[in-house]
């Protein structure tokens, strides 16, 4: 294997790691993690679909339970806090829903 492969590689596996524990921390995060796992995976498996469906839920970063945990943090902060660094993405995404539904 080529030193880009072992390169790659290793990201693949420190991606893995760290998608436990990236709902947690972070959207773009998550959406960092996403997206480096399609490359990986793409270039270790060859699997282009694969890669293109990790790619997407990097550029979009919602799926059902990361959308459900990030967005109860964000609420839960801007409720006893006042304000979430990702709060703005959920009241363009509020805003938007309004527009679109009204």
């Amino acid at each position: 294997m080529s030193n880009k492969g072992k390169i790659i590689e290793v990201a693949h596996e420190i991606v893995q790691k760290e998608m436990a524990t990236a709902p947690e921390k972070s959207i773009s995060f998550y959406q960092f993690l996403k997206w480096h796992e399609g490359m990986s995976f793409f270039y270790l498996f060859k699997n282009k679909q694969m890669a293109i469906d990790l790619l997407g839920g990097g550029m979009d970063g919602w799926n059902g339970t990361v959308y459900s945990v990030i967005l109860s943090q964000i609420i839960r902060d801007l409720i006893t806090k006042g304000g979430h660094p990702d709060s703005a993405l959920y009241l363009k995404g509020r805003k938007l829903l309004k527009s679109i539904v009204h």
